[in-house]
C-alpha cells in the first residue's frame, strides 16, 4: 500500500439502535468519519508523504476525473502530501506527454463559459486568472471582441425579456441589468443588449 492510498477514509457505522416513533428500534445511518481514528475531523498530511511514483499516480488518478491546470495539479499533489519540488516534477513530465495543456485548457474554458453560460470577457477572465491560467488568459479571450460580447449579452437578454413581459419597463430593466451584470458585463454593453432586446422582442416601444 502506498502513501495515497492509505490516506482513504474510514467508514464508522454506529452500532446504537435508536426507537422510532412507534417504539421500534431502527439503525443509525452510516456517518464519514475523517482521519485516523483519533477523534479529529480532518485528515493530517505529512508534507513529503507521497513520494514521486505516488505523487504520478496520484496525479493520473486526479487526471481521470476533470481537467486540471499545471497550477491546480501542483497544489493538489501538495495537499496530498507531495513537495513543492515533486508536484512540479510530476505537472511537467505530464506536459510533455501532453497530459496537461494550459492553452488548450483555457480555450476550452472561454469557448464553454461563451457557449453555455453567456459569460463576459471580463467573468472568464476571473475564473482563468482564478485557475492558474493568467498567462494564457489574452490568447484564449482574444476573439472575443467588444461586437462578439455586445451579441453575447443581446441573446442572453432577448432570451429573458419575454419572461418579464408582464412587468413594468423599470422593474424589467432592473432584473435585466442584475442578471447581465452577474454574467459580468460592463454597463455600456447592457445598455445596448436591453435596448436591442427590447427592439427584438417588440417590447417596451
Amino acid at each position: 500500500m502506498n502513501a495515497f492510498d492509505g490516506a482513504d477514509d474510514a467508514w464508522v457505522i454506529e452500532s446504537q439502535e435508536e426507537p422510532d416513533s412507534v417504539g421500534r428500534p431502527r439503525r443509525q445511518k452510516a456517518r464519514k468519519s475523517y482521519g485516523d481514528g483519533s477523534g479529529s475531523r480532518f485528515k493530517t498530511v505529512e508534507p513529503g508523504s507521497l513520494d514521486l511514483e505516488a505523487s504520478r499516480e496520484a496525479g493520473l488518478r486526479i487526471l481521470t476525473r476533470t481537467q486540471k491546470s499545471i497550477h491546480e495539479l501542483e497544489q493538489a499533489l501538495i495537499k496530498k502530501g507531495a513537495t513543492a519540488e515533486t508536484a512540479s516534477t510530476v505537472a511537467q513530465r505530464f506536459v510533455e506527454v501532453e497530459l496537461l495543456d494550459d492553452a488548450r485548457l483555457a480555450k476550452g474554458i472561454v469557448n464553454t463559459r461563451v457557449a453555455l453560460k453567456g459569460e463576459s470577457a471580463r467573468a472568464i477572465r476571473r475564473e482563468l486568472d482564478r485557475r492558474g491560467l493568467s498567462a494564457q488568459a489574452d490568447t484564449a479571450l482574444a476573439e472575443l471582441d467588444r461586437d462578439a460580447e455586445f451579441e453575447n449579452a443581446s441573446e442572453l437578454a432577448i432570451s429573458r425579456i419575454r419572461r418579464l413581459a408582464g412587468v413594468d419597463r423599470e422593474t424589467r430593466i432592473r432584473r435585466l441589468s442584475s442578471f447581465l451584470a452577474r454574467k459580468g458585463y460592463s454597463g455600456d454593453v447592457i445598455g445596448r443588449a436591453i435596448r436591442n432586446a427590447e427592439t427584438q422582442a417588440k417590447i417596451g416601444l
